[in-house]
């Protein structure tokens, strides 16, 4: 004969240390997550910020060209003006 009481004991016990996993593996999972978005946000960030730089990079290196090429005809202008 067996004890019902015992059965069912066992059974709800059995069945609440699966919860318990499952909600722990599903916590690590939601860490892990949470964390891997972080990282490819951070990523994607630095990425654009490099682009930013990247641009700012040319874009001061084209000033400096026209700041130059201002200057030559500036220079040109004034002799073309003294003769």
């Amino acid at each position: 004969m067996y004890d019902e009481c015992a059965l069912t004991n066992d059974f709800f016990e059995t069945i609440e240390n699966i919860n318990t996993k499952v909600f722990e593996k599903y916590n690590n999972l939601k860490d892990v997550s949470e964390n891997l978005i972080d990282i490819i946000n951070r990523a994607d960030f630095e990425k654009r910020i490099n682009n930013l730089l990247n641009l700012n990079d040319k874009n001061s290196h084209l000033i400096d060209k026209f700041k130059k090429k201002s200057e030559d005809c500036i220079r040109q202008c004034r002799k073309f003006e003294t003769t």
